[in-house]
């Protein structure tokens, strides 16, 4: 089946041709892909030349076990090639002019060398993809200049600028080397340094021999976000790769939770790359919420390799963009948190938000005490440093020794050294939240070994239209949560681009 490298002009006969070249392929046949995922510990050196080439060569390795493995798509994280950088002026080496997807050619057949036309990073990445026949998703920062490209989305930058745009940028290489896609993060996280993208164009991609599936792209805090995930989820893309860089210090945003939550919200297949550091880890391969392989270690050690047999077709009516039920909220909610009674036996515990608007009902068996769990609830702005608020109804129980807010750090270290059940013990936790308004809900449930379990045992239930049950039975569990997110109330949802509410607006 071939696959060739369309010009721009050109990329819609790909997709309308697609299809029809392909049907003769024995790929299409398969009922399954293999896929990979690679949590990548990122290597730091001297130069950004030295870096980057750094870790261009662990990915050699990683794609050449991905292919021994039988996988068709590598899926690598955010910054794995150039690391993060917190000020704008160190981004500078990093940055390229990546050309528009799709190429004429492979960037695999430009001219070679640090000084070609096309960036000898992408051309790496190409031959790379070509040689181990495995399609390639990878982060890269693309740079524009306003003063050449006026036009481009974004320009001309705010005065305070340099008159340039740096775009957080995830690329595709097909197996045969071809520059596939490219996408530009919409929704920044704690990188002021960086530039937002303003294109409001949503990014799909189809891989040689398996043509008849198209990945949607984004990346990182995209997730929690309506655009672009729940757009291309409403234009029916059941089938996601997602580069990460997300840390686990809040215990409320623990990447893997909202992993298989979106995973299963949305029906789909969800392969998300990680990077790996002592505060950050967390990746998985997830059909419909069921985690089919993952990768957890907040521990320092060297990354790793996750491989899975995905679905090509996926049953089920995922939810898609909300309908707007009010107007944004003006101010930062409060989290309101309390500890939990921990003594041996039945209990039962109620939490509202001010007015009643939100409430939580827990009732729980607790088997031992220990340093503490408690419940926090919000109704309002969730926050974390430079980043735009965004709105939520939550209720967390969470393993939290001190109380008050400090509840809403995630204790790694406490959990690394000690274990969960050093906080306590349940034997079975149940969890009701009366929402305010209709709003995609997201169950999350860590445990200590396993860090998942299946959404087969979550029991999730609907008693009202507007609220969610959850029962659980996990003596090693680490924390539960109902978080809800109305994104019609976000601080800055009239900046976001729109998504089309074409689907119910309250699905689990």
């Amino acid at each position: 089946c071939i696959s060739p490298c369309f010009p721009p002009d050109r990329a819609n006969m790909r997709h309308l041709l697609g299809a029809a070249l392909c049907a003769l392929c024995a790929a299409e046949t398969a009922a399954e892909m293999t896929v990979a995922v690679l949590e990548h510990r990122v290597r730091q050196r001297p130069t950004a030349v030295e870096m980057m080439e750094a870790n261009l060569e662990v990915y050699e390795q990683q794609l050449q076990a991905a292919a021994a493995a039988g996988a068709q798509l590598l899926v690598t994280p955010e910054d794995g090639i150039t690391g993060f950088r917190m000020q704008r002026e160190a981004w500078w080496p990093y940055a390229f002019d990546l050309p528009p997807a799709p190429m004429d050619q492979p960037p695999c057949d430009a001219n070679r060398g640090h000084g070609a036309s096309v960036p000898w990073v992408l051309q790496r990445l190409s031959c790379m993809a070509r040689e181990h026949q495995v399609a390639l998703v990878a982060s890269l920062i693309d740079l524009k200049d306003c003063s050449k490209q006026p036009d481009y989305p974004g320009c001309p930058v705010p005065s305070r600028r340099d008159g340039k745009l740096l775009l957080n940028t995830a690329v595709v290489l097909d197996r045969d080397g071809c520059f596939l896609q490219k996408y530009h993060k919409a929704n920044l996280w704690y990188e002021a340094a960086l530039d937002a993208s303003k294109e409001c164009s949503p990014k799909t991609f189809r891989i040689k021999g398996f043509e008849s599936v198209p990945f949607g792209l984004f990346i990182c805090a995209d997730l929690i976000h309506a655009w672009p995930s729940l757009e291309l989820v409403t234009q029916g893309i059941r089938h996601f790769v997602m580069p990460l860089s997300w840390s686990n210090e809040m215990a409320q945003m623990q990447p893997m939770g909202w992993q298989q939550a979106w995973s299963s919200l949305s029906q789909s297949v969800l392969l998300a790359a990680n990077t790996r550091a002592d505060d950050t880890s967390g990746s998985g391969i997830y059909v419909a919420g069921e985690p089919k392989s993952t990768a957890y270690a907040l521990n320092g050690t060297e990354g790793q390799l996750l491989l899975a047999q995905v679905p090509l077709q996926l049953p089920g009516h995922p939810a898609g963009c909300p309908a707007k039920a009010a107007e944004a909220v003006q101010e930062v909610g409060k989290w309101e948190v309390a500890q939990l009674d921990m003594t041996p036996g039945d209990h039962s515990r109620l939490l509202c938000s001010a007015g009643l608007a939100t409430c939580c009902r827990l009732r729980y068996r607790s088997l031992r005490a220990g340093a503490g769990y408690a419940v926090a609830l919000l109704n309002g702005l969730d926050v974390s440093p430079q980043v735009a608020p965004w709105a939520a109804e939550a209720c967390s129980i969470l393993p939290c020794e001190g109380g008050g807010l400090s509840c809403l750090t995630y204790p790694a270290e406490a959990l690394r050294s000690r274990g969960a059940q050093w906080f306590g013990e349940f034997d079975f936790v149940e969890m009701e939240v009366n929402f305010s308004a209709p709003q995609q809900v997201f169950p999350q449930v860590l445990t200590e070994k396993a860090r998942l379990v299946s959404p087969s045992e979550w029991h999730l239930e609907s008693p009202q239209p507007w609220s969610r049950r959850i029962f659980v039975e996990h003596q090693e569990l680490i924390s539960l949560q109902l978080y809800g997110r109305p994104y019609w109330k976000d601080s800055d949802a009239q900046e976001h681009c729109p998504c089309r509410a074409d689907l119910p607006s309250f699905q689990i």
